[in-house]
């Protein structure tokens, strides 16, 4: 096989891979943004806590993912009893971080960095895009997304959630 046809070849295929990856790339950017989530703000958080606090649960089973990480928590009566990350036992001193009411509170913090140029987020903050889907019932959050601004992005997925 000649030299010439030889890199002909290599270029179709680079160029077959490029347009397979960027058409990936827009079927994933639609499914993103036609997920039934909405911007991350002070009200749609309060009205999530308000359902949270009135739904009354204090004893449940709640698995997710946080940026990767696979996160176990049973809580009982309020108080976390049980943590694992990544199936191993946290040596965290703060397990309340990862119930719903931490979950609740990082969002919140969330909020903060979003709205603060002088934050962690600096000058990237206003290009920010936070978006959240809260559990319509008890108000937990189920999906939360933070992308944008050339930084790197946080997610929270919850895998599963059982009220006792």
């Amino acid at each position: 096989m000649g030299e010439g046809r030889w890199s002909g070849l290599v270029r179709r295929r680079n160029i077959w891979f490029a347009t397979v990856a960027f058409g990936l790339g827009v079927i994933g950017a639609l499914a993103w943004l036609r997920e039934p989530m909405q911007p991350l703000t002070r009200a749609t958080l309060e009205a999530a806590r308000q359902r949270w606090r009135d739904g009354g649960i204090r004893t449940y089973q709640v698995r997710y993912q946080m940026n990767g990480s696979l996160c176990e928590i049973r809580c009982r009566d309020g108080i976390v009893e049980m943590l694992t990350v990544d199936g191993r036992p946290s040596n965290t001193a703060d397990v309340r971080s990862y119930s719903i009411g931490g979950l609740l509170d990082l969002l919140d913090l969330e909020l903060e960095n979003l709205h603060d140029p002088q934050g962690p987020f600096g000058e990237r903050a206003s290009s920010m895009m936070a978006r959240v889907r809260f559990n319509p019932q008890l108000g937990y959050p189920e999906r939360y997304i933070r992308s944008g601004g050339m930084g790197r992005g946080a997610s929270i997925v919850v895998i599963s959630f059982e009220a006792k």
